[in-house]
């Protein structure tokens, strides 16, 4: 239950005087929790946990701006859970406890919050992705693994921050985003051997400014390391650091614009390894088509350097075609 309450009662002393008394609760910051090694099935507070995910889908009365905590438990937690707008999904491996996460600080005297700083729960779905995302969401500290489908989804999602997150062995792409608006920040992300693209983000309108930092994404099985399409009407910055690529099947980094969008792609203090064994491993493969418009700027000098091991392809790949602009610089 989240909102407002109230309710009167009598107030009764030694003497057998009475008053009428009158109380009113406002319930907020709710946070569900969810834990498959607790024995019983539980109702999904603190003390009494969601013992399953499926338990969780089946009972829990969430709400958007709603937090869900899953703690490491023992083995995966099956079925996927669809997120409601505004609400974040911790789990027990976030580097920061849930209170510097959410600002939810338990008043005094309740019961303290379980910590954090432990191996990232897995979340698994065998028919479908098993985080599907809405606008608002913030996920930290789990773990999307062994998905028959892809390892975290959304359309239309409007802001969005991903942070130390594991996603791996998914049969279709780890991460896979249609139509992201707003700033997301990807950051702490290892995604390693999806079964196409490891991530993919496909926009046709909106804006959007995305970052992607200090994370691995390596062995897509038939696609690109992390593919940045721009279509449509959209306008998309893209800036990606400190963060390492390696043996993607297709581009290890892929920024395209096409149609009328406007794609601004920045790089610096990265690391991309092709497999000089087998041909069209581009390192960085940035394209213009049709009447787009592609700005770029891949700073491989100074203190924060990107290097870029054997490639039987490109290390970098710029293409134009059509009425399609391409202005930047490598160096």
């Amino acid at each position: 239950f989240e909102g407002s309450d109230s309710f009167n009662y009598l107030i009764q002393d030694g003497d057998g005087f009475q008053d009428p008394a009158f109380a009113s609760l406002i319930v907020s910051d709710v946070i569900w929790f969810v834990d498959n090694a607790a024995g019983a099935a539980g109702d999904g507070r603190l003390g009494s946990p969601f013992n399953s995910l499926s338990a969780y889908n089946s009972t829990a009365a969430d709400d958007p701006g709603d937090v869900i905590y899953f703690y490491t438990g023992s083995g995966a937690y099956g079925g996927g859970i669809a997120l409601q707008a505004n609400q974040t999904l911790i789990g027990q491996g976030a580097g920061a406890s849930i209170s510097a996460i959410t600002g939810i600080i338990p008043p005094a005297f309740s019961s303290a919050l379980p910590a954090t700083g432990g191996a990232r729960p897995a979340l698994t779905n065998s028919a479908g992705a098993a985080i599907s995302l809405a606008s608002g969401n913030l996920v930290r500290g789990l773990a999307a693994s062994n998905s028959g489908g892809t390892g975290l989804a959304g359309s239309g999602v409007n802001a969005l921050t991903i942070q130390e997150v594991d996603v791996s062995n998914t049969t279709a792409e780890g991460i896979r985003l249609t139509n992201l608006w707003g700033t997301a920040t990807f950051d702490n992300l290892s995604v390693i051997g999806s079964g196409t693209h490891n991530v993919l983000i496909e926009n046709s309108a909106g804006t959007a400014i995305i970052g992607l930092t200090n994370s691995t994404i390596n062995s897509a099985g038939s696609g690109d390391g992390f593919a940045l399409i721009g279509t449509g009407s959209a306008g998309v910055t893209l800036n990606v650091s400190d963060s390492s690529f390696t043996h993607n099947n297709a581009a290890q980094l892929k920024a395209h614009a096409r149609g009328s969008s406007t794609v601004d792609a920045n790089m610096i203090g990265n690391a991309f390894d092709g497999d000089p064994a087998v041909t069209g491993k581009v390192g960085v493969d940035l394209a213009v088509r049709v009447g787009a418009n592609l700005t770029f700027d891949v700073i491989g000098s100074g203190a924060n350097s990107q290097t870029f091991e054997p490639f039987r392809s490109h290390a970098i790949n710029v293409f134009a075609s059509g009425a399609g602009t391409a202005s930047g610089r490598v160096n």
